[in-house]
């Protein structure tokens, strides 16, 4: 049986539709969208597109690498009661080992599918080790590592396949190697926590990357003679 959801309002990117009918078929597909005004019009409700948010390390004091299965539920809990739908859960640079245990724990929750009232992780943000010392931020300079497609490959195979995307410094030593590769296996690299210079950044994106991860933070500054990462990111 299809299922029908009425709201007061419904909000999309080229409008809003009042007094909204949706109807969404067994597998939860948007059908058809009318409008009604003898549908239930004393509703309040408004119903909008819910976020994906590719970047999150955590929330309500929990932190997605070491999260146990209770405290990601909770954390998940709050994401969806913010408008959060799906998200990534996003690691930090540390020992390798950590790194590989955290990716198998979040491949589980990953493949455990939708919980009830919680986001839903739909992939895992690789943020680190493969960053510059130059702009770290509280990414641990002892832990940080030379992008190798090897080291690479260890990472998504302790996530069985699930990291999507992937936080690079394209400066550094075998970094456009890396975006080639991991952008033709389909995962998305994007630049971030760099120092890199115009001619770098042009390079990382000729091999494949395609965003810059929280522009302007941890990013070399635009010069005018040097327009660096942050010029590139912001003029493709």
């Amino acid at each position: 049986m299809p299922t029908i959801i009425t709201a007061r309002r419904l909000l999309t990117d080229i409008g809003s539709v009042e007094f909204p009918v949706l109807i969404l078929d067994d597998d939860g597909v948007l059908t058809d969208i009318s409008s009604d005004p003898t549908a239930l019009a004393r509703e309040e409700d408004t119903l909008t597109c819910a976020f994906f948010d590719v970047h999150t390390h955590g929330a309500m004091g929990h932190d997605v690498m070491s999260a146990s299965k209770p405290e990601l539920h909770q954390l998940q809990r709050f994401l969806a009661f913010r408008g959060v739908a799906q998200y990534l859960p996003t690691t930090v640079t540390a020992p390798v080992d950590i790194i590989l245990h955290s990716l198998e724990r979040l491949a589980d929750a990953i493949e455990a599918g939708p919980q009830p009232l919680q986001a839903q992780p739909r992939g895992i943000h690789l943020e680190g080790p493969f960053l510059s010392h130059a702009k770290r931020g509280v990414h641990p300079a002892a832990d940080l590592q030379t992008p190798t497609i090897h080291l690479f490959e260890r990472f998504q195979q302790a996530a069985r396949g699930h990291i999507n995307l992937l936080t690079i410094a394209p400066e550094l030593s075998g970094a456009a190697e890396l975006i080639a590769y991991a952008t033709g296996t389909g995962v998305r690299c994007s630049l971030g926590h760099t120092d890199a210079l115009a001619s770098e950044a042009r390079k990382a994106i000729d091999a494949g990357a395609s965003s810059g991860t929280h522009t302007f933070n941890a990013m070399r500054a635009l010069n005018h003679r040097e327009p660096g990462v942050l010029g590139v990111v912001l003029d493709n």
